[in-house]
């Protein structure tokens, strides 16, 4: 989201910021695939748990209807660009970070913490004048925020990892830490 070249890693001197913005064309694509979605019916026979088979027809209309009626994207849009200023600016002796948010997280799961990973010296507590400081690079996985689903047959583990690597070496990062959570192994069990 910077109009730097790819290779070069920021400068300390070159902040860039962005402000999140969808477009009125994907909400309305949006609310329309929300008004035409058939919910399947609840399993007959037998009890279900929401947890065994995901979420339930009774658990998803609400939700469904919530999203229709009430949520105001732009009115999230504009709270995220005012309380969440996203932007780069870079401290020369800071390691790079890839964190990777958890499922069914997504990168804003990472925000009350980018300040002090950021600039630890300066946000409460303060920090010890040495405390180490971090260039973090927070991305959506895939099929999540505003990244794009992967083809089923792409979606796995290494495939995502091969992507994330990708992104931290086009942001000039050759060598860097990542940290992350909820990943398990989609991989179907074989008898």
């Amino acid at each position: 989201m910077s109009s730097r070249s790819p290779r070069s890693p920021i400068s300390a001197n070159e902040p860039q910021s962005y402000r999140m913005h969808v477009s009125q064309r994907y909400l309305d694509l949006t609310k329309q695939k929300l008004e035409l979605a058939r919910l399947p019916r609840e399993p007959q026979g037998y009890q279900v748990q929401s947890s065994d088979f995901g979420i339930t027809k009774a658990e998803l209309e609400p939700l469904v209807d919530h999203w229709l009626e009430q949520y105001d994207w732009r009115k999230q849009e504009a709270f995220y660009n005012d309380t969440l200023p996203q932007f780069r600016a870079m401290s020369p002796d800071a390691i790079p970070l890839l964190f990777v948010h958890g499922f069914p997280e997504s990168f804003l799961a990472a925000a009350p913490m980018i300040e002090a990973l950021c600039d630890p010296i300066a946000t409460p507590p303060r920090g010890a004048e040495d405390a180490q400081a971090f260039h973090v690079v927070v991305p959506s996985i895939p099929g999540f925020g505003f990244s794009d689903a992967l083809p089923e047959e792409g979606n796995a583990m290494p495939t995502t990892a091969a992507m994330l690597d990708s992104l931290m070496k086009s942001l000039g990062y050759q060598q860097y830490i990542a940290h992350g959570t909820g990943w398990y192994d989609c991989t179907p069990c074989r008898a």
